[in-house]
Order: structure tokens, then sequence, then C-alpha cells
């Protein structure tokens, strides 16, 4: 923990240095003409119309694109861009907020910010009343009273009226803004404010409708507004002819223009004194918005860099990212204010015109152009301009008062970053020119206004996608989005302006130089002081928790049912299943979030947040179907198949004994994807929910302060996973079956005597059938090894099973408890059908048969004791005081029982092979099967496992052991089956199958299994381990023990000791030494034979090994024909 604190302090304090030489560039020539862009690095608002004008009015600009006007405004302050286009409303916010850039007077284009409404009916009803109440309020004076609130400079009157509780007696709407348009719509204490909010309130009120704010991105303003899914959408909006073939727009709610923001530097030569002193910089836009088309249009040779918002553009521009700043006048104006260092341009790029959005043919089109019209006339507009881009921050508040709303629900998104057209208030409310405006149509309307928040780059596809009616955020009227989107009468006529470096243009922004730690101190406090702005962090990580909550919840219900059907008999749906998932991994996570928001649930109600969670439910849901198919893959088969053996159902071998095995290889990994997933949800600001970096990102947007809340965002996310690591850690460390403590629940320890445990089962009466197999046969696609097999067994009957590798011994023990489902015959076990037997009645025989596997499978995340006990307490319901009594019976039977709470990996082979049959015989089976107990294990341990089995056989228990040893097998069975060619070849008595075999197969199978052959061609020859092999040969094979001392002593002492070191020392000779051994294994010959000089080793050897080798034996001889030694010996 200490050291994660530590790192986590060295990486704040690196960034806070990095901030400090951020602050130590060398200052750079002032700003005061746009050509003195030419060239440089502009930014860009993503989205929009910026990068045009960049492109028209810098020649080479180099563009960077940002996603906030404060982060331009920073970039310009930092020298990473030299300016920005923007709308001269929130230019001039903009720049009274951030003493670091101004803006260049000239504006670059004249435009009318209007409200959009969606091409529907109600869209084009929506319009011709905004248009009505824009003519009203202007007429009346409202608009300018609304102008002087929202464009000023005192906050305190910058209020948006509370919208909640505002009577739909006309309907909703749902009110698209961007709330980073200041003044337009901006979030100001935890609410979106704004001139736009404050139209759209008193809107609302006067038209009787209820309200319903969403805050969206530029990039999705007019899909929103288009699709239906808001009913307006406004933030300083510009009219374009493009955008007005998508929405309906209002007429202008205010006119302003796209200036040049540029970094304020307060002294030196200007680097810019025209627009032409632009060409070949860079510029910043707003993504979605047109600035950039203008841009490019007057200033030649320019590059265009894009941005979420306009803070992020402003930051571009303050750390020099880009050369300025394409932005709406009024945002553009603010931004200067706040921040000195930033300067507009004094040339304007070009007029600009703001507009509500609404969707394509909407009928709010035409009302609210004919409210927006009114508002022109009656002065209301010019009160909006005054109110919301002046300086008494008193009156920047909306209050349209109660009114009823018949007529539905208008729903309205605006940008939150557009201050001050469209803004987050300090409780979160919208407020700012564009919002207010949209609030007055909406109440002009009769309709509850609905407000969400979203990008500038999300406000045309909300609009388009039907989740808003109107959108706003200093949106300039445009060709090109008339195309998608219709535009209400421009409510604000301004023009496209450049925010750049004040030093650019020459500007001082010498100031009194404030200390680090102050500095530090006021940034924190506008960050998170300043209208409670923590409030919205909390509000925001409230949303991040409940979000990636949910959808780690959902989503791992949803990876393990795909995982269930992938590995499913059906195969169609596990075909469909594995596609979706491929399709899901293939489309990238913000990707599905917007098609989910945008197009599949674009005509319903439901919130950003349900559709966030389904989402990155079913992204995250994909991976942990696949992470738990790869766990449960890592699991050896033949745990299946010893659960299966036991009697255990699927279902209950799936929860017992392969879940808990597959946890451990799944955990490590869903533990990194679940943090990936929790850092993902970071982008739902898209589709304009409100999480913690989208809380964020509102902040920087107003404070234009890019190290607070990034850092926290940082550090929050930082926490979160650390949390999330630590839990699943917990996790892992409680499924760690080495780390559990090692007490088996629910037992009280007993003593037991040295008592044999009770007799296995003898329910059934001596010589009873238990077992009939008639004509079965097993045939895969390559092999047959099961031809025609036909057999009896009964009651106390041990069967051996010889013969030799590959003719279905195993194959037939593993038919007869259906581990291998035959391909014709039948099976009749305990009286009852097996062939045909359903799963359940199929279990219930298992568990009176038990098996034993030549690999043990004993389950490794148990120990001893829970492997023994685990079948007679699931499946017999002994308790667990029972079922380990006859645990510690068994273990204590197979000399085992000081092992009872180790897990099966600390044994040895033989001790796993023990327990394995004592948890078999834990059931109390009426028939064992062994398939090769011993094949895996050392020579060592195999006398182990057989004394076990011998002991077994003296109580009478059923066995069936297919095995190579041939002495237990003589010794230990009742009858033996020779099996060759897939079916039982001999059967009988051990006495008649071993010494008397009946058939030629079987009489040379058992005089193969008496041969022995070696062969030395070099003295780096393995002679310990041939001792070895003729030691397991003579076990295996029937000799007695001074039979097996003799063949060791025949090879060591003769073949080796005095044959061998008579051959030359170079190689290129053979010696081999051959044994065979008679049927009855009364006698056996060995046979050495070499080639080289005559040598008669029984004569001319050394003495004492002849001797030694000669003991005891028959005869012996040696003879030497065609250059070929030979010695022959009986014993």
């Amino acid at each position: 923990m200490k050291k994660r604190l530590a790192y986590l302090a060295l990486m704040v304090l690196l960034l806070v240095q990095l901030v400090g030489c951020a602050g130590s560039a060398e200052e750079s020539a002032a700003i005061t003409d746009i050509r003195q862009l030419d060239g440089q690095t502009i930014g860009v608002m993503t989205g929009s119309t910026f990068d045009q004008h960049t492109d028209t009015y810098i020649n080479d600009a180099k563009k960077e694109y940002y996603t906030t006007y404060a982060d331009m405004a920073l970039a310009v302050e930092q020298g990473k861009i030299a300016a920005f286009l923007m709308d001269e409303p929130m230019a001039r916010v903009l720049c009274a907020q951030n003493p670091g850039v101004t803006y260049l007077k000239d504006y670059l284009t004249e435009d009318g910010y209007a409200f959009a409404f969606p091409k529907t009916e109600k869209g084009a009803l929506l319009r011709d009343q905004m248009n009505e109440f824009l003519a009203q309020i202007q007429a009346d004076g409202t608009m300018e009273e609304i102008e002087s609130i929202w464009f000023g400079t005192d906050e305190s009157v910058q209020v948006v009226e509370d919208w909640t509780g505002l009577p739909a007696t006309n309907g909703t709407l749902e009110f698209a803004a961007k709330a980073s348009s200041a003044p337009f719509a901006y979030v100001k204490d935890g609410k979106t404010v704004g001139y736009d909010v404050d139209i759209v309130v008193r809107f609302c009120k006067a038209y009787g409708y209820g309200l319903n704010l969403h805050n969206v991105e530029l990039t999705s303003f007019i899909a929103g507004i288009e699709a239906g899914k808001y009913d307006l959408g406004a933030a300083g909006f510009t009219v374009t002819e493009e955008r007005a073939e998508r929405v309906y727009f209002s007429e202008p709610d205010y006119s302003g223009g796209i200036v040049v923001v540029v970094a304020d530097t307060g002294a030196g030569e200007a680097r810019f004194e025209t627009l032409a002193d632009f060409e070949g910089t860079t510029l910043g836009a707003v993504t979605g918005a047109y600035q950039d088309q203008l841009a490019k249009e007057t200033i030649p040779g320019i590059s265009i860099q894009y941005y979420d918002d306009v803070a992020s553009q402003l930051l571009a521009l303050q750390n020099g990212y880009i050369d300025g700043a394409l932005n709406d006048l009024p945002l553009s104006q603010l931004a200067v204010a706040r921040q000195p260092e930033l300067a507009i341009f004094p040339e304007t790029i070009a007029p600009d015109s703001y507009g509500l959005g609404l969707p394509k043919d909407s009928p709010l089109t035409d009302q609210v152009s004919a409210i927006i019209e009114r508002y022109r006339a009656d002065g209301t507009l010019d009160a909006l301009t005054a109110k919301w881009m002046g300086a008494d921050e008193s009156v920047k508040t909306i209050d349209v008062g109660e009114y009823d709303a018949p007529n539905g629900t208008l729903r309205y998104v605006h940008d939150p970053s557009m201050e001050p057209m469209s803004y987050v208030g300090e409780g979160g409310e919208s407020l700012g020119y564009e919002v207010e405006l949209v609030t007055l149509i909406a109440k002009e309307l009769g309709m509850e206004l609905e407000i969400t928040q979203g990008s500038f780059a999300s406000l045309i596809p909300m609009l388009m996608s039907g989740r808003a009616d109107i959108i706003s955020g200093s949106i300039s009227i445009t060709e090109e989005r008339k195309e998608s989107i219709d535009f209400a009468a421009p409510h604000y006529t301004g023009g496209v302006v450049m925010v750049v470096r004040a030093e650019d243009l020459g500007i001082s922004t010498q100031t009194e130089e404030q200390g680090f730690w102050a500095g530090l101190a006021d940034s924190f406090r506008k960050t998170f002081v300043e209208e409670n702005r923590w409030q919205m962090i909390l509000s925001g990580l409230g949303v991040t928790v409940v979000i990636s909550l949910c959808a780690a919840l959902i989503g791992s219900a949803l990876g393990f049912g795909l995982c269930l059907v992938r590995r499913g008999r059906n195969r169609v749906a596990s075909l469909l299943a594995a596609a979706f998932i491929r399709l899901v991994q293939g489309i990238p996570t913000l990707v599905l979030l917007m098609v989910l928001y945008y197009i599949v649930f674009a005509s319903t109600r439901l919130s950003g947040v349900v559709i966030a969670i389904l989402a990155f439910s079913i992204n995250f849901g994909v991976y942990v179907s696949e992470m738990i198919r790869t766990g449960i893959d890592a699991v050896d088969s033949g745990q299946w198949e010893a659960a299966a053996a036991l009697g255990f159902g699927r279902a209950k071998t799936f929860t017992k004994v392969i879940a808990p095995q597959a946890a451990r290889h799944i955990l490590p990994v869903y533990k990194g994807e679940l943090i990936s997933m929790v850092k993902m949800t970071s982008v739902v600001g898209y589709i304009a929910v409100e999480d913690l970096t989208k809380a964020t990102d509102l902040i920087r947007s107003r404070t234009f302060e890019a190290f607070f809340p990034l850092i926290v965002t940082a550090v929050i996310y930082f926490l979160l996973a650390w949390a999330l690591t630590s839990l699943l850690r917990l996790v892992e460390l409680r499924i760690d079956p080495k780390r559990r403590p090692r007490v088996l629940k629910g037992v009280e320890g007993e003593k037991l005597s040295a008592a044999t445990p009770d007799p296995v089962s003898a329910a059934r009466a001596e010589g009873e059938t238990v077992i009939s197999v008639a004509h079965l046969k097993k045939v895969y696609p390559n092999a047959t090894p099961l031809q025609d097999v036909n057999t009896e067994i009964c009651q106390g009957d041990v069967i051996s099973i010889i013969g030799p590798s590959g003719t279905g011994k195993s194959t037939l023990l593993r038919c007869l408890n259906r581990l291998e489902e035959p391909t014709a015959g039948e099976i009749q076990v305990l009286g009852q059908t097996l062939t045909g037997t359903g799963p359940r009645e199929l279990s219930a025989i298992r568990r009176r048969m038990g098996m034993v596997f030549q690999s043990f499978h004993l389950f490794p995340h148990l120990t001893v004791m829970e492997n023994i006990m685990l079948a007679p307490v699931e499946l017999l319901g002994l308790s667990r005081q029972d079922a380990y009594r006859r645990g510690l019976e068994l273990l204590q039977s197979v000399g085992l029982a000081e092992k009872a709470l180790n897990y099966p990996d600390e044994l040895s082979g033989g001790q796993k092979q023990r327990v394995a049959i004592a948890r078999t015989l834990a059931m109390n089976p009426d028939i064992v099967l062994f398939d090769e107990p011993t094949s895996a294990l050392d020579p060592t341990m195999v006398g182990e496992v057989l004394s076990v089995i011998r002991n077994l056989a003296s109580q009478g228990l059923t066995m069936l052991i297919v095995t190579h040893e041939m002495k237990f097998a003589r010794d230990v069975s009742t009858r033996v089956f020779y099996m060759d060619q897939g079916v039982i070849y001999e059967e009988g008595a051990p006495e008649q199958v071993f010494e008397h075999p009946l058939t030629d197969r079987c009489r040379a199978f058992v005089h193969r299994l008496k041969t022995f052959h070696a062969e030395i061609r070099s003295r780096e020859f393995d002679f310990l381990g041939t001792a070895s092999d003729i030691d397991a040969f003579a076990r295996k094979h029937l000799l007695g023990a001074d039979q097996s001392l003799k063949f060791q002593q025949i090879f060591e002492e003769l073949c080796v000791s005095v044959i061998l070191p008579t051959l030359p020392a170079e190689s290129g000779w053979r010696l081999s030494f051959d044994a065979a051994c008679r049927e009855d294994a009364s006698q056996c010959e060995a046979v050495i034979r070499w080639e080289g000089a005559a040598f008669d080793p029984l004569t001319q050897g050394e003495a004492l090994s002849v001797k030694l080798a000669l003991s005891k034996t028959k005869d012996s001889r040696w003879t030497c024909e065609e250059g070929v030694n030979t010695v022959t010996i009986l014993f």
C-alpha cells in the first residue's frame, strides 16, 4: 500500500514539475493579425466548422483538434497552438475568463446563432414557436437583458430559472445543448446555464412546455436532433446551409461571428497582424463546428487540429500546440476575459450566425423561428445578449416561472462548454444565452423542457437519431449542416474569430507574479470550491461507479450464459454465440456505444446511463465468455470423467469440481479485463452521460484549468482500479487451496482403532450375474477397438484383463460405465440395461460401479479427505461427520491416514492411486473397475497399490482389472480375460491362461511376456537401467526371487564383467543378451552373443565372476561358429 501511494505521489510531483516547466517556456511574439498565423499550429474544436474556416483564412496552418475551448485556450497559453477560431460571443467570455488569451477583434465571418429542431412536424412547430418567441423578446427588450446577463462579467446574475418544475401543459421538450459553450450553454455550480439555456427555459415557460436538458457533444448534436432524440438544441449553434439540410433552425437568437483566439502575451512585437499571417499555422477547431471550413476559405495553407470542446481547444492554444483557436465571437470573448494570456485576433475570419438546430422537416422549426423573430423585434435577444455576455454574474440565471406545458416535452441538448451561450452553472444547471432562449421558446410552445448536455460533436447525431428535438451550442448555420438538420432563425449574429495567445498580438499579460503554492491553491479553489464544483465530481463518480458495477455484474452473467451456449450440444446456437462474440470483439467499444445510442435505441426513451450499462455489459460479457471457456478448457478432461465415474451429473460436476479449478485460471485475466472496462467507461460522455470524465471536462470548460481536473480524474480512476484489484486479490487468495486453513468444516476429529473398515458391499448373492455384455462394439473413425465382446461377470469375480496394447482393454471398461458410448451391443449392470439409459439413471448406476483410473484424476483443489468425502456427502446424502468417519477408516486401510489434510500434489504416485481407490470405495460400490492402476507408477510404488487391491479381492469385491502385472493377475484373479482383435479371445482360470493357454494367440502372448532382450553397442550403455528392466521383467512375468537374481548375475558378472572388456575400445561391435522362460516358469534360458575372436568366458573368464554367474545353473555351454561367439545357460 505504501509503495503504491509513493508511486502516486511521484506521479503527481512529476506532473506538477511539467506544469511548472510549461510555464517557463520562452515567450513568443504577440499575434495582432491573422496573417501572423500562417504556417502556425491552430486549434480546432472537434466537429465544428472552424476546421474549414482555419483552412480558409490561415495559410499553411497546422491544425490540432480539441474537444473543449478551455483546452484550446490552455494550449494557446502554453504555446502548443498559435490560435484557434471560435464564435465571437464565446470568445468574449472565454478571453474574459482566461487572461492568457485574447481574440482578434475583426470577424472572420458574421454568423447568426440559432436553435436547431428536428425536421419533423413537431420540430417545425417548435421552430415557429421559437421564432415567434425570439421576435417577442427582441421587441420587448428581454433579449437585450438576457444578452447583458450572459455576455457580461457578473457571474452572480448568470442564473437560469429552475426548469424542473415547469408545467408541461404542452408536453416536455428534450433540449440538447453543449455545456462547454459558454456563454451559450455551460455548467455552473453543477447546473447547465447560459444564454441559450436561459432563452429555452423562458421559451418553455411562455409556451407551456416542460424541459429536459441534455448535455451533448458537438459531434452527436445534429445526429441526435435529426433522429428525433431531442426536440431542440442550442449552445451557440451556428446556422449553416449544410446543417439546415438536416435540421430546422430558428431565427438567430444571437448574431456574432468567428474570431481568432490567440495568446495574450501582454507585451512584445505582434506575431500576427492580419489573417494572412496565419498562413501555414495550425489552428484549433471544435469537432462538429464549421469554423474550420470558414478559416480554410479565409486563410490559405493552414492545418486544423480538432478538439471536443472549447476548453480543450484553448488549453492546446495556451500550451502552444496550435497557433490559434477558431471559435465564435461570444465564446472567444468569454475565453479571453477569463484567460488574460489569450486574446481575440482583431480581424474577424467570417461573419457568423448561430441557430438552434432541429430535426429535418420538424414542425417546430417555423414556430421557433417565429418566436426568435419576435424576440429580435421586441428586444428579447438584445436583452439575452446583454445578460449573458455582460459582466454582472448575478443576473445570469434562468427563471421563466411556472407555466403549463400541454404540448409535450421539448428535448433540448446543448454543449455545456460554450459559455456564454450554453454552460453548466453552480448547481449543475444549464445556463447561457442559448439555454435561456430555448427555455423561453419551450414556454412559448407550451412544452416541458428536458435539458441534456452533450459534446458539440454529439449534438447533430443526437438530433438526427431522435434523441433531441432541439440543439444548441453556438452552432453556426451552414449550408452543409442544413443538409442534415433544420435551423430556426438565427438568434445571434456574430462572427468566427481566432483566439490566439495575447503575446502573439504584442499584448502584455504580465500580472503580479503568483507563487507556486498560491497558484496551486487558486487552481484548487477554482476547480473544487467555486460553485461547489466538487459536487459535480462526486456526482460524476457516482455515475461511473453505477455504470461500472452494473456492467460488471450483468456482463459476468452474460459471459457465463454465452459460454454455456458455446459449450452446449446445440451446434446452431453455439455457432450463433461464437459469431456474436466475434462481432462484438471486432467493434470498438465507443462505436458500439454510439450505435446502441444513436441507432438501435434511438427511438426509445432509454437514458444514456442505461444504454451505457448495456453497451459495456455486452462488450465485457463477450470477453468474460472467452475467459470462462478458456478457464474450463484448462481443467484436465479427466476431472470430468472422474466426477462422472463417481456418479455426479454434469451440473454438479461443474459446480463442485470444474468451476473451483477453472476460477484459478479465470480470475487473473478477469481482473485485468474488469479494470480495463472501468477505465473505458470514461467515453460515455459521447452519449451525453455526465460521468467522472465528463464532469471534469465541464469544470475545465468553466475554469480553463487543466491541472487539478485531469489529476483528480487520474487519481480517482487509479483508486477505483486499486480497490477492484485488491478485492479480486482477496477472492484469488480465498479460492487458492494452499492458502486456505487446512480444517474440515462440519466435522469433529475422532480417534480410530486399528480395526479394518466396514466390508465392501455384498448386497447381491455370491455367483449372481452383475454384468452382462452382448455383442458389444465400439468404432472410432480410424479404429475399431471392440469388435464383438460377449461375457458375463458374477458377484465376487476378480477378473484381470490382459492382452497386447491397443486391443480394447481400457475401451471395454470405459464402455461398461458409459464414459465411452458403445457403437452397438447391449450392457446390463446390476440388473439394469446401461445402453440407452438417461443421464439420471446412468449416474445412479455409476454410484454402484466405481472406477479407478491409471492417471488418478484426484481433484487438486480438495484435500485427500475432501476428495473422499465429496461424493458420499453430495450424492449419498451422508452427514459430513459420517463421511469423515468412513474416510478415515478407508485412509487407514490404505495406510494414508496421516495424509488426510494433504493436497494431491503433495503425494507420491503410489499414494495418489491409493487415495483414488479409497475415494472410489467411499461410495460403497458393488463393482470396481481398475484401468491399468499401476501403469503410471514408478516400479518401486507398484507394490503399494497392488497390496491394496489384493486386500479388496480378499473381501470378495467384484473387480475388473486391466493390467500388465502378470504375477499379480495370476495371484489375485478368479478369472482372466485375454483380449485380442477387439474380442475376448480366451478366458479362464489364471492357471489355465498362463500355463496352458488354449489358443495360439494367447500362447504367443504369454511366451512374449517371458522374453527379454538387451543389446550393447558401446561402453556408454545404460547398464543400471538395464538391470532395473531385468528386475521389472522378472516381477511382472511370474519369476521367483531366485530366478530374478540369476538373471541379474548372468548379465552383470558374465556379460558385463567378463565378455565386455575383451571387445575393442572403438565402436562397431554388438553384444546381445536374451532371456526366455518356459510357459510353466520352471526353467529359463539365457543366451549371450557377440562377434569377434574366439573367447570362451566359461573357462577363460575371471574365476569369481564366472562362479557367481554359473552357480545354481542346470547347464552352460560356449560355441563359436563363423566368428560368432554364443554362450547358453539354463537355470
